[in-house]
């Protein structure tokens, strides 16, 4: 797998208005496919930030045998930071 072939896939997968997209693929096949896309997303964030926006909102998730692509759940994870006293605020 090559860095054309995965930016085709998540670029396909995350501009199709689908809520998941399932790809087979054998684990060592789906490391490789988040390294070439943590790329992917650098330089998307150069160069195209309209769809980077739109890729930050993805998910990369290996479930055996599919590596699937969902969209995130609201309110699934809420960000925070943490203050003077300790306390989470949210972001």
């Amino acid at each position: 797998m090559n860095k054309a072939e995965v930016e085709e896939l998540y670029i396909g997968a995350i501009t199709s208005g689908e809520n998941a997209i399932f790809i087979k693929m054998l684990p060592n096949e789906a490391n490789v496919f988040r390294v070439l896309v943590g790329r992917v997303l650098k330089e998307m964030e150069k160069a195209n930030k309209a769809l980077y926006t739109i890729a930050c909102d993805f998910t990369l998730v290996y479930k055996e045998p599919y590596l699937v692509i969902s969209r995130r759940e609201e309110g699934k994870f809420q960000l925070n930071k943490v203050g003077k006293g300790g306390e989470l605020i949210p972001l």
